[in-house]
């Protein structure tokens, strides 16, 4: 009996799955995107392994990760069927779709309000943690920008040097 009510809840998975994918959007190609692929094709070393999950480590726990987390934890609490919306997502999201939000659903002016309250609302234990250590909150745009910053260094410390970089001192070997 048990092993027919999984195969249930399996085929009920594999249903709202294959319905959301219908509704789901191709995500929109971007720099920070196209950055990502290339450390998929080029691994990062060891030290800039470390030192971006330092900066995406930094950024959660001193920034909207740790309560948006706990908000998301909370609602599967609640609400267990929320972890199929939850799991959903992150698959659309992994195979390169649009995730899909309830939010997008209202107006406008009302989704402002929403994702306002939200983030004040996730950003609460970021900027306890942060002020408990004597830390700057880091907000999402700061996380994105450290991030994407260190993404170009390291696009620019890969390709070889314009004719402007170069100088004769280069070239000691020629003298």
């Amino acid at each position: 009996m048990s092993r027919f009510i999984s195969q249930k809840k399996i085929a009920l998975l594999a249903l709202i799955l294959s319905l959301s994918l219908g509704c789901a959007q191709k995500r929109v190609a971007s720099e920070e995107r196209a950055m990502m692929s290339e450390i998929i094709n080029n691994p990062l070393s060891a030290e800039e392994s470390r030192e971006m999950m330092g900066d995406l480590s930094e950024g959660w726990l001193y920034g909207n990760g740790v309560g948006s987390t706990a908000i998301t934890l909370g609602g599967v609490f609640l609400f267990p069927p929320y972890a199929l919306y939850i799991a959903g997502n992150t698959l659309l999201s992994w195979s390169g779709y649009e995730p899909l939000h309830v939010t997008r659903l209202l107006p406008e002016q009302e989704r402002e309000k929403w994702d306002y309250f939200y983030d004040n609302l996730s950003a609460a234990p970021g900027r306890l943690n942060a002020a408990v250590a004597g830390k700057e909150f880091v907000t999402k745009e700061a996380a994105q920008q450290r991030f994407l910053t260190r993404l170009k260094a390291r696009k620019k410390r890969d390709l070889p040097p314009t004719v402007d970089e170069v100088s004769l001192d280069d070239f000691w070997f020629i003298r």
